[in-house]
């Protein structure tokens, strides 16, 4: 083997080293301008396929699991967070028992 190859295999993965820990950080920042909007938790909901029909519209606080109830449990056609928001719907989705983030 060639020693100048397993040195420069061994400093590449040293600079490599930080920049993989840099990207795995969450790029989380809290924006004011998010936060002075008021409707950020809002989202609209209908029965009907494309937002069609009757919608219903609710702002909910941040980080609380909400649980709907008649007429809306297992019979929404179409679901959309503010801008700002998201979602994750927990339970019985599209026939897979998976979250899904929206």
């Amino acid at each position: 083997m060639r020693p100048d190859l397993i040195l420069l295999a061994l400093a590449g993965s040293a600079f490599a080293a930080p920049n993989a820990a840099a990207e795995a950080r969450p790029a989380v920042t809290e924006r004011p301008s998010i936060a002075r909007r008021g409707n950020v938790g809002g989202v609209y909901f209908t029965l009907d396929i494309n937002f069609a029909g009757s919608p219903s519209y609710n702002v909910y606080a941040l980080n609380t699991c909400i649980n709907l109830s008649a007429p809306y449990l297992r019979k929404i056609s179409s679901f959309g967070p503010d801008e700002g928001t998201i979602c994750t719907i927990y339970g019985y989705v599209f026939r897979i028992n998976t979250p899904l983030p929206i």
